[in-house]
């Protein structure tokens, strides 16, 4: 596994377990709610899978 592999394993741990502050390092990252750590494990596996944000093209016409 990565690092990055390996931060997720421990944020999934944390979440999981109730935990919001998980080490990283030296230091502690304290999450302010489990919805804040929610979105932290997924920003990391979209990161991981290789994905990107995905954008909507709005096309709009004035009917000519």
């Amino acid at each position: 596994m990565n690092e990055k592999q390996n931060y997720l394993a421990r944020l999934e741990r944390a979440y999981y377990s109730g935990a919001l502050k998980v080490r990283e390092g030296d230091q502690w990252i304290e999450f302010q709610s489990a919805k804040e750590l929610r979105i932290a494990i997924a920003d990391l596996k979209r990161e991981l899978a290789g994905s990107t944000v995905r954008r909507k093209q709005i096309i709009s016409s004035n009917g000519y």
